[in-house]
């Protein structure tokens, strides 16, 4: 059981450590004890060993008790260290770069690995020359600027990507750091101005498609393809409306011929999500099974435990 000593301080008290020593005695611990909104608080100040006294407990005793009764400063020590705390973070956060806040971003958010590379893309080619820039220091006219010359080299859909990226990014900045009164360090989103000024660039969507009357030459052309892998992989997404990064890695666990259905497990949003198996499918799928006993992938690639 610990026991406590008082001081001639008011408020202010010690234990002494059964395994610390001080100057070849016990260390002590200090503590102060004032009321608070009618409340008894107690909190620990520190040890002897770091250079604290009875006469600096009493004296920052009487600095919270006298700024309890005025309404300013700080009401309690816990009260006091948070502050201290939030100033040397708003002093970390004025230097972190745009390539620091990018690291943390990816260390907290649960990505997929697609999402990773094209992030990782763009924080190397389009952000270059913007990774040790300071978050803060970035400004609308610079997103503006570089949006446009973006859109000049790589293209306007991926000037667009590029910015939505930075966008979400700035979101975390603004809600990870702090200024030294504790609001936001990044006050707002710089790539908002694109939204606010019309800047993104309209994209059409492809309109690349096979026409209906040109299926049957489509049809005709896959049947006649040597490869009964790469055939059975377009029929299948001709025929489910698979994307093409969710059909190649298609499992055998993944395909359910007796309910005929096909069940997709990496989704955007994270739930599985089933695909009906219509007819042809059906037979299609069923022949890939049993021709590839040995590997899990329906479109097994001629490198082992790899998909085409």
């Amino acid at each position: 059981m610990t026991t406590w000593k008082t001081t001639k301080h008011v408020g202010v008290r010690y234990r002494e450590s059964g395994a610390r020593k001080h100057r070849g005695r016990s260390d002590k611990y200090y503590s102060i004890r004032y009321k608070l909104a009618g409340k008894t608080v107690e909190e620990g100040v520190g040890w002897e060993s770091s250079g604290i006294t009875p006469q600096y407990c009493a004296n920052l005793r009487g600095e919270l008790v006298q700024n309890a009764k005025t309404g300013q400063g700080d009401h309690s020590l816990r009260e006091k260290r948070d502050r201290v705390e939030a100033l040397k973070r708003a002093e970390k956060s004025k230097n972190v770069t745009l390539e620091y806040a990018f690291q943390e971003f990816l260390s907290t958010r649960q990505l997929k690995a697609r999402t990773i590379k094209d992030y990782q893309k763009f924080m190397g080619s389009a952000f270059l020359d913007w990774r040790i820039r300071v978050i803060k220091d970035v400004t609308r006219d610079m997103v503006s600027r570089k949006h446009k010359l973006l859109g000049e080299e790589i293209g306007h859909a991926q000037a667009n990507q590029a910015f939505r990226f930075l966008r979400g990014l700035f979101n975390y900045c603004i809600a990870k750091y702090e200024d030294v009164d504790g609001s936001p360090l990044v006050k707002f989103n710089p790539v908002l101005i694109l939204t606010q000024t019309r800047q993104w660039f309209r994209v059409n969507r492809r309109q690349t498609i096979i026409k209906g009357k040109d299926l049957p030459k489509w049809f005709k052309a896959v049947q006649e393809l040597q490869s009964k892998t790469v055939k059975a992989y377009l029929l299948t997404i001709l025929l489910s409306g698979l994307r093409r990064n969710e059909a190649l890695p298609l499992e055998k666990k993944m395909i359910d011929l007796e309910e005929r259905t096909i069940t997709l497990l990496d989704t955007k949003n994270n739930k599985p999500f089933l695909i009906p198996i219509p007819n042809h499918l059906h037979g299609v799928l069923k022949a890939r099974i049993e021709a590839n006993e040995e590997s899990a992938y329906i479109f097994p690639s001629r490198i082992k435990g790899r998909h085409i």
